[in-house]
């Protein structure tokens, strides 16, 4: 019987001490990266409300810097400041009565004459009248002064100039090659030679006396206007007023002209 029991099964011999070793360094991390999640899930609750603190300072300061700029400007157009501003923004010049704005150039063929009548005998006997003409181009310049007193005014939206008074260029300048003669003697008179040359000679004199005759600045008048307006439409282009909350209009008088009355408080800026 005894000879017959079955053998004992054979017993596993004890794990080698490296075959711990994977397992322990696999828990080691696992720990290790639930840490690091913890503290960064912590940081996440913290860092956007800081964030959006610190962010919501800076945006304040930002926007309460650029009201103080945006006020500022707008002072620096409303009535009472306006001259002011537009003054200060015009170049400066050596000369005392400062640059020249260009307003307006017109090139005009004037027909100049000049006749002599002569008579005798108490004037019943008629010697003839001698005449003399000339054709010539002129072109008038007119401008003002931009260091000439100005005054701005605000009436809504609308940019009220007062611009310094026009000016002709002279010596009026004309186109000698293009200058035409013509005389006529009469029938008792040999003197249309002198009353040419004479008529000649007078002939600047003459331009200048037209440039500043009030029906040569009528003429051009309208334009002057519209140059100066665009010229003060531009500086507030510049300035960044010309647009629909500021200003979209201009209008121009001249020391001559009439003006509209004093702006009303409600009107002005």
């Amino acid at each position: 019987m005894l000879g017959n029991q079955p053998a004992p099964p054979p017993q596993r011999p004890p794990p080698a001490p490296n075959a711990w070793r994977w397992p322990v360094v696999v828990v080691l991390v696992t720990a290790l990266g639930l840490a690091a999640l913890l503290s960064a899930l912590r940081g996440c609750r913290e860092t956007p409300g800081d964030l959006l603190h610190a962010g919501g300072t800076e945006a304040t300061r930002v926007l309460h810097a650029a009201g103080e700029e945006a006020g500022a400007a707008l002072a620096r157009f409303r009535q009472g400041t306006i001259t002011k501003t537009f003054i200060e923004s015009l170049p400066t010049f050596d000369r005392p009565e400062g640059g020249r704005l260009e307003l307006v150039a017109v090139t005009v063929t004037e027909t100049i004459s000049r006749s002599d009548q002569l008579t005798t005998f108490w004037g019943r006997v008629d010697l003839g009248t001698t005449v003399a003409e000339i054709r010539v181009p002129a072109t008038y310049r007119y401008y003002l002064y931009l260091h000439d007193d100005w005054k701005l005014d605000v009436n809504s939206n609308i940019c009220i100039v007062h611009a310094p008074a026009i000016k002709a260029a002279l010596p009026v300048a004309h186109d000698t090659a293009l200058l035409e003669k013509k005389s006529q003697n009469g029938w008792a008179r040999h003197n249309a030679a002198e009353h040419l040359a004479a008529l000649e000679q007078d002939l600047t004199s003459i331009l200048n006396s037209y440039a500043d005759d009030p029906r040569h600045l009528a003429d051009v008048r309208e334009q002057c206007r519209r140059t100066v307006a665009e010229f003060v439409r531009d500086w507030l282009l510049r300035e960044k007023q010309w647009r629909d909350d500021r200003f979209t209009a201009v209008q121009v008088y001249f020391p001559d002209e009439p003006t509209p009355g004093p702006v009303r408080g409600g009107e002005g800026r």
